[in-house]
């Protein structure tokens, strides 16, 4: 599937009744995206008009844009879940004012590249916290296995990921507790997130594995395609002022997957959950997505949009204008605002989902 897409700069699109490529496309307007970018990225990198890229990143690249803090609100508990054999790391993040009482829960799933990262990383402590702060959703970060070397391959990631939301509905229904379930991740977190929700959707219609879907998914500047065809024409002309370790070029991506997969051919289906039709979609939980604006992956997520859109799913798209891929993971702080607009932008997005859960339940209640 190849489309041409465009985005509203900044803002969000609703993506209800529109086209993705039917939309005013101003993050490729032919102006020097030199002035695009973000004047924190632009200082941080020593990037200038018309310049060639540098080849190395800066030592001070990834100190974080402000001081953050643990919101007041938010607890942090580390625990194992499952037994010796198949135990999986996860942080989790309460709100105590909620007094016990939790209407929502999310699994999140950090970035990396399946090889790197971690729960450690701002794109998901940060984040979880922020979101649990915000929304007072339960938030479980997974500390999946990573590949190296050979190990760990797909779909050892996933099936870790898959084991904790089997957690996460037997707390619910061990507690009775009629709650907003909820998917997320970042970068490859947010494929993982992608292929675990269309896993338990084919599960559902197949009648496998009897784990719910969840009611949402969350995405943040994630890769749901193999990436080896150019998905938005043009796109790279964006990209082409950063240097070197910051893009995803076509060999890059390939590599990721071959050592995320094992081999560099025939990716299985949940590995690229976006390489699929509309068809394969239907039945996939309404949809928050992210993307950025100086980002080789940001096609990906576009394209993705148009295809949960075609498959009758709600999706709200945001591109962060001005930032990297993996902007999040500068913390949250008003050197760059797009962070605190993508956590404004979730927790909306969460809170619309559980408020709608909390409608249809009351309506059921009703008709009983």
């Amino acid at each position: 599937m190849t489309s041409k897409v465009a985005i509203n700069d900044n803002e969000v699109t609703h993506m209800g009744s529109v086209e993705v490529g039917q939309l005013i496309n101003t993050s490729l307007r032919g102006d020097d995206p030199y002035c695009r970018l973000d004047v924190f990225f632009r200082n941080r990198l020593s990037l200038r008009p018309n310049a060639t890229p540098p080849a190395r990143l800066p030592d001070d690249f990834m100190e974080p844009a402000g001081v953050w803090r643990l919101p007041w609100n938010v607890t942090v508990e580390e625990r194992t879940i499952g037994d010796a054999q198949n135990a999986v790391s996860v942080r989790i993040y309460r709100d105590k004012s909620c007094g016990g009482k939790n209407n929502a829960w999310l699994l999140w799933a950090h970035g990396g590249g399946f090889t790197e990262g971690s729960i450690d990383t701002a794109e998901a402590h940060a984040t979880c916290a922020e979101l649990t702060a915000r929304t007072g959703t339960t938030c479980i970060s997974v500390d999946y296995r990573l590949t190296h070397d050979g190990r760990n391959l797909y779909p050892a990631a996933l099936d870790d990921l898959l084991d904790v939301w089997a957690w996460i509905v037997e707390q619910t229904q061990r507690n009775a507790q009629q709650t907003t379930l909820m998917i997320g991740g970042a970068s490859a977190g947010g494929n993982l997130a992608a292929a675990l929700c269309r896993k338990l959707v084919d599960s559902s219609r197949e009648g496998g594995v009897l784990l719910p879907v969840p009611h949402a998914f969350l995405g943040a500047y994630g890769v749901f395609h193999d990436m080896q065809r150019e998905l938005v024409k043009g796109w790279d002309g964006n990209t082409s002022i950063l240097p070197t370790p910051l893009r995803f070029t076509p060999q890059v991506c390939k590599d990721m997957y071959a050592r995320y997969v094992g081999r560099a051919t025939d990716f299985p289906a949940y590995s690229v959950p976006g390489e699929c039709d509309a068809r394969q979609l239907h039945g996939f939980p309404p949809s928050a997505l992210i993307c950025c604006e100086f980002d080789d992956l940001a096609p990906s997520s576009m394209v993705f949009a148009e295809q949960l859109r075609q498959a009758g799913t709600p999706v709200q798209l945001r591109m962060a204008a001005g930032v990297l891929h993996g902007f999040l993971n500068w913390y949250p702080s008003e050197r760059l605002p797009q962070t605190l607009a993508a956590i404004r932008f979730l927790a909306a997005f969460i809170e619309e989902q559980i408020q709608k859960q909390a409608r249809e339940r009351r309506d059921e209640s009703f008709i009983d």
